[in-house]
């Protein structure tokens, strides 16, 4: 996918909250949100390298899903500058409350650990939470998928 060519096609995408959760739908409340922040603080202490974002927005159906969350993850203003290409571990979490789904990317640098296979893994068994509609419990359980992957993943690499 060209970066620019996206851009042209979908425009400028809206500001991302580079605190690590944007509600575009207004699909949380207030108690709902702190939930879903302690599981990201949660994650994020177990992994500190990794940076988790997520965000509760509409997918346009004019483009498919990867598209759309290619063009929010690199254009949103998420990420530090020097934190790119191989050296981004950024997990980026989105949620269409509309469709009832979710979609996940990552940055460069975790993508030899978390593969487009293995996302797709997590996010169908994970897809029934999503189904009954309590977002943020279904986000949780998400997070908590992918954190006992990369623990997994951590035991199995080889100590230099």
């Amino acid at each position: 996918m060209d970066l620019a060519r996206v851009q042209a096609v979908m425009g400028p995408v809206p500001r991302l909250d580079p605190s690590g959760f944007t509600d575009f739908t207004g699909s949380l409340d207030k108690h709902e949100q702190q939930r879903l922040n302690k599981a990201r603080t949660s994650f994020t202490r177990t992994f500190p390298q990794i940076n988790v974002y997520v965000v509760f927005s509409r997918f346009r159906t004019d483009f498919p899903i990867p598209v759309t969350l290619f063009w929010m993850f690199n254009l949103g203003g998420l990420g530090i500058e020097d934190q790119k290409l191989g050296n981004n571990r950024d997990l980026f979490i989105a949620v269409d409350p509309q469709q009832s789904l979710a979609a996940v990317t990552t940055g460069y640098g975790l993508e030899p650990y978390l593969c487009a296979e293995t996302i797709d893994d997590i996010l169908e068994q994970t897809s029934s939470y999503f189904q009954t509609g309590d977002l943020a419990s279904a986000v949780v359980k998400l997070m908590q998928h992918l954190s006992q992957t990369l623990k997994k993943v951590a035991r199995e690499l080889p100590i230099n």
